[in-house]
């Protein structure tokens, strides 16, 4: 049951994603919500909105990652990456208005890899735990084996 509403939560957001007409058919349809200002307003406040998105994405990625890695308990590790999930799915959508007006640059492109990315890796660090911690664990080896943190005689 739960697979069937993931799978289908994924189709819908790959049809955001990939065909931006799916979104303008959504919109334009007889709904009851007009998103319309919404739209305008990420487009509008655009400069602010990735100002503060592309740091908030990367810090909370970050933060999830590392407390998956050190083994915090989960309850914080949910909160962390609810928020980082958050702020990606915003990214996200954000790049989806401008793709709507037909607005394709390499801008939007970049913004929009680095909230996939951001999504995956939160998805991939709740999912899989011992994956993260495995890939801290070769980091810290490699680091240590370098003598970065031991003292130099």
């Amino acid at each position: 049951m739960i697979a069937i509403a993931i799978a289908q939560i994924s189709i819908a957001f790959c049809n955001l994603i990939f065909n931006p007409l799916f979104l303008i058919t959504l919109v334009e349809s007889e709904s009851v919500i007009d998103l319309n200002p919404l739209f305008e307003f990420s487009r509008t406040y655009c400069v602010g909105i990735c100002t503060f998105l592309v740091p908030a994405n990367i810090v909370a990625t970050l933060t999830t990652l590392a407390f998956i890695a050190l083994k915090r308990p989960s309850q914080q590790k949910l909160v962390s990456a609810t928020l980082a999930i958050s702020f990606a799915l915003v990214m996200c959508f954000h790049v989806a208005t401008w793709f709507m007006v037909g607005v394709v640059r390499s801008e939007t492109f970049i913004l929009l890899a680095l909230g996939l990315i951001c999504l995956c890796a939160n998805i991939v660090g709740l999912l899989y735990p011992g994956f993260v911690q495995q890939i801290y664990h070769f980091i810290a080896s490699k680091i240590t084996k370098k003598n970065l943190f031991k003292p130099q005689n």
